[in-house]
């Protein structure tokens, strides 16, 4: 088997002081990075989460009847809220000024 010689026209030397150039160029950004920015380069410690309990229920009939219950109370006012009739006659009160800016409404 012959031997194989490699060109001659690639510089060899030309291409390791690229690579090394390159190097050092990438060595120096990340320590300037390290010296400049040590908030960016350093990751805060992992908090542990806790996680919720499981909240299934197996009743569905159940669930079903306390999110009724839930969405009755939310539309007849409670917790200060107005009743979704008595906003909505309040809306329909005001007439072709309905779709104006809100302000505040006085029941």
């Amino acid at each position: 088997m012959a031997e194989r010689v490699e060109p001659g026209d690639i510089a060899v030397r030309a291409v390791s002081l690229s690579a090394a150039g390159i190097l050092a160029a990438l060595v120096i950004i990340v320590v300037g990075m390290m010296v400049l920015l040590p908030q960016a380069t350093r990751r805060p410690a992992a908090t542990a989460v806790q996680f919720p309990a499981p909240s299934v229920l197996t009743d569905e009939r159940a669930q079903r009847l306390q999110l009724e219950a839930a969405q009755r109370a939310r539309l007849a006012g409670e917790n200060g809220a107005i009743p979704i009739g008595r906003a909505m006659s309040m809306i329909a009160g005001r007439g072709a000024k309905a779709y104006d800016p809100v302000t505040e409404m006085k029941p």
